[in-house]
């Protein structure tokens, strides 16, 4: 698709324009009936939750006024009863008390009453279960003498009968079935009332042992004639009745979803069905009925109604009625969601009907509106509906034929694209031969191919090689420029590193100085996080930028700086905003805005003095685009400019290694080596030779005078045929140089053909090539190149690709041979160690080894050997790493074995033979190695321990003793005379006692967070399994090494030696 047609300036109409046209009524009327549904739905949920909640309240109010009316009604009731009750059953006129009255003839009251007794026990039994009470007593003067009244009978509901007296003072249960009380069943007091009568208001409330809440009733039984022996208006006795009233409330609270709380006159809490304080009655007059707020000792809060009791005039307590606040607040809540969904359903009833009826009118507009701007973005092949048969369907024939056309002329000009394509990359190749020759030439007679130069000579050439440079880069900005316009440009996005680019492009743009007095300076700083980019476009941005920079300034500091700043609307992550500043012209502040257009420079004199296409900024500015970014210039005339662009943060912190360049700027960071490798230094006559291939003869001299001012030595072809033929001839050259675009046989060609003789480290391919296309670049890579260069070649450039590959083949060689080593040191080091059968030919102790090397062998080992009824234990760890290292342990093995096979047992003697030797051969290996040694003699279940290692491990009876070794002896080889560091440790071991040796490769074993083993976690492994065997210890401490570790390298030796006392 062409660009001009995607331009809003060719657009008949602006889409966005039309979408707002198109949609003005349905968005109008849709949020009018919005506005209308939400303010009629919320106006009435505001008003019914203010009126559910007043009527709420209203109604909670009127139950707690009528549950406590009811309560009352049903107490006064039940007290009217009992007092009714027992006045009958103490009147004169009652049977049980003429009875009494009757038997006269004994002078002993106390005998008179308890002849009597049978019938007052039938008397209290039928009053009590007429009453419908919980229970009463009966106190009676018993012993004249005392003016106490003693406990005589008790009813209860419970037992169905009367406890009580017997005439031989004994307590009895009386039954309906037999009131005798001359022959009762014995049985013990209840303890529902006192043995003494105690006195007290007639009505009180007391609180139950089984819990429930009761009133109590106290009334005197008055003499109210002549009794014998007692004097008339006398008191005979007393009666005492408790009658719960729990079922009453119970039943009330079913009935009207309240609960009570009852105190006596003082406020003190007498029972409840919520676990209620006292009550203040300090804020109640003695008639008045209260509406509050009560809490319980929860917390919850209740709406309560107060009331005091009245029973005969008088107050006998108070009572709560109480609805918790939380179910009121519910009942308000469902009610309100209630009308919540109501009102969303008929919300959505209604935008759902508004929404058909606003569809049906302007789909047919809307259907058009899509047509036209998909038309608008090149989707040319989208449906016209053109069925019907009014205004909108005569509108889409119409569009139906602008389509058609716009097809065609577009087909046309894509076809005039491409041969335009064709003509430029052809025209680049064209202009890029010659090119490289002249560029070429002119810079390898300035260094003296062809002998010393006059300075005028050289000015002319050095004139000669700006000018094509120049139009080098005009070349350059044409195609990218082209590329750009097109978007046929794609990037290749990966993790980068800004400050490695910055440093490579101030590298190699300090040719671009020349004489001016000016600094480049990375201020990238080093923990500035990667960004997400194209490497070779970023490359490239900063070569304009910079080039531009040191362009314009004449003296002073061209600067790249980045720092981190979060944008609006770009995440937690932000952005990186990359700064190149400059002390240069400046740049009109009005022309501020236009400096990345087209062709555009500050001034029309600009061209004329410092060059350029005008290109430069507007290429920057779209690569910077690609990336997602914005790029802006903040400039003062005369002081300086300052160009800022933006790229996303990769999300990934590890920075992938700059790969190889897909642009003619390549990114040269395989060039510098580190000082350990291969020298890099220019090789010498004779040393190398390079093939170059080209049917270009120019291009051929400009590679011969290129190198051979470097001592290489270079055999030419014209054509990849005669490459071959030298080849098969048995010449073998360190590099070829191989031109792509060849008569009758590609450079492409020529690469499949050594690729199946030679790999790529073994022959190194550097393509040469006119053509920058990134999709040709990837073919060259692909059929088995190494590395490419663009026409015209930077020499420089060029020495160091080739330096490169060169050092690369050398470090693989030699890569090789270490690889050889370290697997001769793996097998030496396996060699000596003991065999897993001659560790269980030992007798009294399990033993268990195991020794595994790393990638790069450390110098571990282990030994264990019998000799004169002794068993020697060795453990050592060599310093650093390679062949080397298991040299040095192959050599201590030999020693330790050698003097205990001349019954050496004296530790000094045996530590400073062994030292003698290996200082002396490690002097004569010109290395600095050396090796912590531990020497174990074991005998008689005797451990001595000698030599300095790591801490020896013991355990005990599952304790855990660290035995260190710092005072046991020195480094060996270390130093020539070890004698005087060198002791000796005895260690008794009992039967099932494990002694652990280990070297340092399990200890500093590192995960992938950086974090070590640890000597902390080996001694818990140990302690967990120390009763296991010796084997299954070290597979324990095995395991859990390599699980911590994962998948991280191993960098040292894992050595451990577990024995175990039998």
């Amino acid at each position: 698709m062409l660009m001009g047609l995607t331009n809003p300036k060719h657009h008949f109409i602006n889409p966005k324009r039309q979408k707002i046209l198109t949609m003005n009524i349905r968005g109008r009327l849709i949020l009018f009936s919005l506005i209308l549904i939400i303010l009629t739905g919320g106006t009435t949920t505001i008003g019914s939750a203010f009126l559910t909640s007043k009527q709420t309240i209203q109604q909670n109010h009127k139950r707690l006024i009528d549950a406590s009316q009811s309560f009352e009604h049903k107490l006064n009731d039940s007290l009217t009863t009992l007092e009714r009750n027992l006045d009958n059953f103490t009147n004169y006129s009652s049977t049980p008390i003429k009875v009494i009255a009757t038997i006269g003839f004994f002078n002993d009251p106390e005998t008179n009453l308890q002849l009597g007794s049978d019938y007052l026990v039938e008397g209290l039994y039928n009053l009590g279960k007429s009453s419908n009470v919980d229970s009463l007593a009966f106190y009676t003067q018993l012993d004249k003498q005392s003016d106490q009244h003693q406990w005589l009978f008790t009813y209860s509901s419970i037992i169905n009968g009367i406890v009580g007296l017997n005439l031989q003072k004994k307590v009895a249960l009386f039954t309906p079935n037999n009131w005798d009380t001359f022959d009762q069943k014995k049985t013990t007091r209840p303890n529902l009332f006192p043995a003494i009568y105690e006195e007290g208001p007639k009505y009180s409330l007391e609180i139950m042992p089984d819990g429930t809440t009761a009133i109590i009733i106290k009334q005197a039984f008055i003499n109210q004639s002549f009794l014998y022996g007692y004097q008339a208006g006398s008191t005979l006795g007393y009666f005492v009745m408790r009658k719960s009233f729990n079922s009453s409330w119970n039943e009330l609270d079913r009935q009207m979803g309240v609960n009570f709380a009852i105190y006596d006159i003082n406020g003190k809490i007498k029972g409840s069905q919520v676990s209620m304080p006292d009550l203040d009655i300090s804020a109640f007059q003695e008639d008045q009925k209260k509406t509050t707020a009560l809490s319980d000792k929860m917390g919850n809060v209740y709406d309560s109604f107060v009331i005091p009791l009245h029973f005969n005039g008088k107050v006998i307590g108070f009572l709560s009625t109480n609805i918790p606040q939380s179910v009121t607040s519910a009942k308000i809540r469902e009610t309100v969601m209630t009308l919540l969904i109501i009102t969303l359903v008929v919300l959505i009833v209604m935008i759902a009907t508004a929404w058909i009826i606003v569809t049906h009118f302007t789909e047919p507009i809307l259907k058009m509106t899509a047509v036209a701007t998909a038309m608008a973005e090149g989707e040319l092949d989208r449906k016209i509906e053109t069925s019907r048969t009014d205004e909108l369907g005569t509108l889409a024939q119409a569009f139906a034929k602008m389509r058609d056309a716009i097809k065609h002329k577009i087909v046309e000009l894509e076809e005039h694209n491409r041969l335009k394509d064709e003509f430029l990359a052809n025209t680049s190749h064209e202009l890029r031969t010659p090119l490289n020759g002249i560029i070429g030439i002119a810079e390898s007679l300035i260094d003296g191919a062809a002998g010393e130069l006059e300075p005028k000579v050289k000015a002319n050439l050095a004139m000669i090689m700006g000018s094509g440079k120049r139009l080098f880069a005009l070349v350059n900005d044409i195609l990218d420029f082209s590329k750009l316009k097109q978007k046929n440009l794609e990037l290749q996005l990966k993790s980068v590193g800004l400050r490695e680019i910055a440093e490579i492009v101030l590298t190699l743009s300090q040719p671009l100085k020349g004489k001016k007095d000016l600094q480049l300076i990375n201020a990238i700083e080093v923990n500035l996080p990667p960004a997400l980019a194209d490497e070779n476009r970023v490359q490239q941005i900063f070569y304009n930028l910079v080039g531009n920079a040191i362009k314009f300034t004449e003296s002073g500091q061209v600067e790249i700086s980045a720092k981190v700043e979060n944008f609006e609307g770009e995440g937690n992550l932000g952005r990186i905003v990359i700064t190149i500043s400059d002390t240069g012209i400046g740049i009109p502040e009005d022309k501020l805005d236009s400096i990345f257009e087209s062709f555009e420079q500050a001034e029309g004199s600009t061209a004329r003095e410092y060059g350029g296409t005008g290109l430069g900024l507007t290429v920057t500015k779209q690569l910077v685009q690609l990336h997602s970014g914005k790029i802006w210039v903040e400039s003062t005339l005369g002081m300086g400019s300052q160009f800022k662009f933006t790229l996303p943060i990769s999300e990934e912190y590890e920075i992938s290694p700059p790969s190889q360049s897909v642009s003619n700027n390549a990114l040269l960071e395989n060039v510098f080596l580190p000082e350990t490798a291969v020298s890099t230094e220019p090789a010498g006559e004779g040393q190398f030779k390079i093939l170059a291939v080209d049917d270009e003869p120019v291009n051929l001299q400009v590679l011969v005078n290129h190198l051979s001012l470097h001592d290489y030595i270079v055999i030419k072809a014209l054509s990849g045929m005669e490459a071959l033929a030298l080849l098969e001839e048995g010449l073998k050259p360190d590099i070829i140089l191989l031109d792509v675009m060849m008569p009758k046989m590609t450079g492409y060609e020529v690469i499949k053909k050594l690729r199946e003789k030679w790999q790529l480290t073994e022959l190194p391919v550097l393509l040469l090539t006119a053509k920058n296309q990134v999709e040709d670049l990837v073919v060259g890579l692909e059929v088995g190149a190494n590395d490419y260069l663009t026409k015209p070649i930077a020499k420089d450039e060029l020495l160091a690709r080739i330096k490169t590959h060169l050092n690369v083949k050398r470090l693989r060689e030699e890569n090789l041979r270490m690889t050889a080593e370290l697997d001769v040191a793996r097998q030496l080091q396996q060699m000596i160690l003991p065999k897993d059968e001659e560790l269980e030919a030992i007798d009294g102790l399990d033993i268990a080894g195991f020794m595994e090397p790393a990638d790069e062998v450390g110098g571990d080992y282990y030994d264990v050997l019998q000799h004169s009824g002794r068993i020697l234990f060795a453990i050592g760890d060599v310093t650093g790493h390679g062949l080397e290292s298991g040299a040095l342990a192959i050599m201590v093995q030999s020693s330790v074995r050698t003097l205990l096979a001349n019954n050496e047992t004296d530790p000094v003697k045996f530590f400073s033979a062994l030292n003698h030797t290996v200082f002396h051969n490690v002097q004569r290996m010109n290395v600095e190695k050396s090796l912590t040694l531990a020497l174990v003699d074991y005998k008689d279940n005797q451990l001595y321990l000698s030599g300095q290692h790591e801490e020896m491990i013991v355990v005990r009876n599952g304790e855990l003793e660290l035995i260190d070794t710092i005072d046991l002896g020195f480094p060996i080889g270390l130093d020539e005379d070890i004698a005087e560091f060198v002791n000796q440790a005895t260690v008794p071991l009992n039967a099932g006692d494990v002694v652990v040796l280990y070297t340092d490769g399990i200890t500093e074993a590192e995960n992938i967070d950086g974090q070590l083993y640890g000597l902390e976690r080996l001694c818990e492994v140990i302690r967990q399994n120390w009763q296991q065997t010796a084997q299954e210890i070290q597979q324990a401490v095995i395991g859990e090494v390599r699980q911590f570790i994962g998948e991280q390298k191993v960098y040292d030796d894992i050595t451990l030696l577990v024995l175990k006392q039998q």
